[in-house]
């Protein structure tokens, strides 16, 4: 009985956490086909107003996609969006929309960051793109 009981609750723990996981993967996400061959996947981000913060703060992509990310700085003053390992160095101008795009070209995590000395959060300012 107790060990019906310990089996119940480990199935429903894996299934919670499994269900968690996929809905955070896709966040920020607008193209949910699978890509390859260069196809493009889309994320709409944004740079939260005064809280030097990404939303959301980690991307998705399969490896050989072309991504496109259309980044709303919220905030007056200047970011910047960099992913070293990727080439990537956008600046990014106070309210506006800036379209930054790469190739998916490494499988690997790859953390991005803030390229302008930006004020206060500036240094905690990072995310992370996920290439598999």
């Amino acid at each position: 009985m107790k060990n019906n009981f310990f089996i119940a609750i480990s199935i429903f723990l894996f299934l919670a956490l499994a269900t968690l996981l996929l809905q955070i993967s896709s966040a920020g996400r607008t193209d949910t086909l699978p890509a390859s061959d260069g196809e493009v996947i889309q994320f709409e981000m944004r740079v939260l107003q005064d809280k030097w913060q990404w939303e959301p703060s980690q991307l998705e992509a399969p490896l050989g996609a072309r991504v496109r990310v259309n980044i709303k700085n919220e905030d007056s003053y200047a970011h910047g969006f960099a992913i070293v390992e990727l080439g990537v160095d956008k600046y990014l101008p106070g309210n506006k929309t800036t379209q930054v795009e790469f190739m998916a070209d490494k499988i690997g995590e790859f953390k991005f960051f803030c390229s302008v000395l930006c004020g206060k959060g500036h240094y905690h300012q990072t995310g992370v793109v996920v290439i598999y």
